[in-house]
């Protein structure tokens, strides 16, 4: 999988190992996999549609050609090392690389909004740090950096008013990065989304549910969980990743697509005030 009208994006197969660029797929009549984890080509292709989608978002909305800016497409891992639950982007290979899960619960991370996810990482409190070379340097005006800031705080404040159990907070501080980074990969990867549907015909409602309803579903789902107090308390306290609701209703209440999705309301639970609505890009 290699797309040359994007910075020649290459997607590959790890074939469950840990180190290395992996095997470039390739298919003689370009029908990739079967939409299930019986064909390893299947996860390859979420991945490269991703990556084809968030290049294309960063250069209608930013104007930037690659992470660099600089023309050149990353390279997508899929199926790297053995029950793998994880999805991360690496300065040292500049790729993005997904595990295939933990073999019960999860399958193959390869979705949309985990690529937003982890390329918004990039420029979140600690990814904002570094230049486009991967120099840790001051790059931001002195302006930017104060809006910057201003809008981060903004979701710290959000974090630190959920309460895990009765009078025990979520530290904003501790995980403002990973928010920052669903409330813009989601940004990014519905706004992918809706460009991917452009000039074809609208997708059939399912169960009741609209496309723009369906999209949101499949967040929600992926932290779909159920811990004891005591693990809830200890993540609390050590772990840089919200609590998976606060995961789902903490960047979905920011959200206008949601809300004109599902119709809410001013004044509805999973609707912010506006003087209190979060949005970092």
């Amino acid at each position: 999988m290699v797309d040359d009208t994007r910075g020649n994006l290459r997607t590959s197969d790890m074939h469950n190992r840990p180190f290395g660029q992996g095997e470039i797929f390739t298919d003689a009549d370009n029908n990739w996999g079967n939409g299930s984890t019986s064909d390893r080509a299947s996860a390859g292709v979420d991945a490269h549609f991703s990556a084809e989608q968030t290049w294309d978002y960063y250069l209608t909305v930013h104007g930037r050609t690659g992470i660099k800016d600089d023309g050149v497409g990353a390279l997508s891992r899929v199926h790297y090392r053995k029950r793998y639950n994880n999805a991360k982007w690496s300065d040292v290979c500049e790729c993005m690389t997904y595990g295939d899960g933990d073999g019960t619960l999860f399958s193959p991370l390869v979705s949309l909004d985990v690529a937003g996810h982890e390329m918004t990482h990039g420029f979140d409190d600690q990814g904002a740090k570094f230049d486009a070379n991967g120099n840790l340097v001051l790059w931001w005006t002195p302006e930017d950096l104060k809006k910057f800031n201003e809008r981060t705080n903004c979701v710290v404040k959000q974090f630190d008013s959920y309460e895990a159990e009765p009078g025990l907070h979520q530290k904003g501080e501790l995980v403002v990065g990973e928010s920052v980074a669903d409330l813009g990969g989601l940004t990014v990867a519905y706004a992918a989304y809706q460009k991917s549907l452009q000039g074809k015909p609208r997708p059939k409602n399912i169960n009741g549910f609209t496309p723009e309803q369906r999209f949101f579903l499949g967040w929600a789902q992926v932290w779909a969980q159920n811990i004891r107090p005591e693990a809830a308390r200890l993540r609390n306290a050590t772990d840089p990743h919200p609590l998976a609701r606060f995961r789902v209703n903490g960047p979905l209440s920011n959200m206008p697509t949601f809300a004109a999705a599902y119709a809410c309301k001013e004044g509805d639970p999973m609707v912010r005030p506006p003087d209190k609505r979060c949005q970092i890009w």
